[in-house]
C-alpha cells in the first residue's frame, strides 16, 4: 500500500514537472519569435527613416506614418473576428502581407516608432470608431498619428482638436467597447509605459502568459509543501509512523489485548 502511494506521488510530481517544462518551452519559443520580429521591425524602421532623410522627431513620425499608408491597405484584409486572430496580426505580419485596418496600421506604427526610440501608444476613438496612435513631438506636444491608407485624421493633430474636427465623441487607451465596459469609462487616456510593448506584440504577450502559468504552477506546489511543513510543526497534521516501517515488515493481525495496570 505504501509502495503504491509513493508511486502515485512520483507520477504526480513527474507529471507536474513535464507540464512546467512544456509551458517553459512554449514561452521560450514565443520569446524567440518576438526577438526575431523586433530585429526585423527595427531594421525596417531605421531604413524608412534613413531613406526619408528624417532628422527630427516630427519628420521621423511622418516618414513612418507615410510608409505604412503606402504599403498597407484595408482592401482584401480580414474583417470579421472569425477571420482575424484574437490578438490580431503582429506588426511584422501586417507589413509582410500589406493588409490591415486601422488597428493593424496603428500597431505597425507603434512598434516601428518604439524601435527607433519614439514612444507611442494606441488610442481608440469612438463616434465613428477608429484606432490611431498617440505620440509626442520634439516640443512635447502630443499628437494623433493616423497610419491608415485612407486616414480620417490626415495631419498630425492634438487629440482635442481631432475630436472636434472629425466628429469623435469619446476615446480610451483601452478598447473599452471590445471589453464591454464602455458604459463605465469615458475619455480615459492612460500612460501605460512599458506595458505598451506587451500589448502591441502578441508573441511577447504569449511568452509572458506561458511563463507566468509555469511560475504559478511552481509557486502553488512550493506553497503547498511549505504549508504542510508548517502544519506538521504546529501539530495540526499527523504524520503516521508507519511510513518509516520497512516494506517487508509483517502485518499486525488479530485483536490487541489489554492488561490492567
Amino acid at each position: 500500500m505504501m509502495r503504491s502511494a509513493g508511486f502515485v506521488s512520483l507520477l504526480r510530481a513527474r507529471g507536474v514537472a513535464v507540464v512546467v517544462a512544456v509551458l517553459l518551452l512554449l514561452a521560450t519559443s514565443e520569446a524567440w519569435r518576438q526577438h526575431v520580429e523586433s530585429m526585423e521591425m527595427r531594421s525596417l524602421a531605421q531604413r524608412v527613416v534613413a531613406d526619408a532623410h528624417a532628422t527630427t522627431r516630427r519628420s521621423e513620425v511622418i516618414a513612418l506614418r507615410d510608409y505604412i499608408r503606402a504599403h498597407v491597405t484595408f482592401k482584401g484584409a480580414p474583417y470579421t473576428d472569425d477571420e482575424r486572430p484574437f490578438l490580431r496580426a503582429t506588426a511584422l505580419e501586417t507589413m509582410r502581407s500589406g493588409l490591415g485596418f486601422c488597428g493593424e496600421d496603428s500597431r505597425a506604427f507603434i512598434v516601428m516608432a518604439d524601435a527607433i526610440g519614439i514612444p507611442a501608444a494606441r488610442i481608440n476613438l469612438y463616434g465613428p470608431s477608429h484606432v490611431v496612435a498617440l505620440t509626442e513631438l520634439d516640443d512635447g506636444q502630443a499628437v494623433i498619428v493616423d497610419a491608415m491608407s485612407t486616414p480620417t485624421v490626415d495631419d498630425l493633430e492634438p487629440l482635442d482638436r481631432a475630436m472636434v474636427q472629425h466628429g469623435f465623441t469619446d476615446y480610451s487607451t483601452l478598447n473599452v467597447r471590445r471589453l464591454h465596459v464602455a458604459w463605465l469609462f469615458s475619455r480615459i487616456k492612460l500612460t501605460i509605459g512599458p506595458l505598451t510593448f506587451w500589448g502591441e506584440n502578441p508573441h511577447a504577450m504569449k511568452a509572458l502568459f506561458w511563463a507566468s502559468l509555469a511560475a504559478a504552477i511552481v509557486a502553488v506546489g512550493a506553497l503547498r509543501v511549505a504549508l504542510r511543513h508548517l502544519l506538521r510543526r504546529l501539530g495540526w497534521v499527523h504524520r503516521s509512523s508507519l511510513a518509516s516501517l520497512p516494506l517487508n515488515a509483517p502485518a499486525v493481525t488479530g485483536t490487541p489485548s489489554y492488561k490492567d495496570a
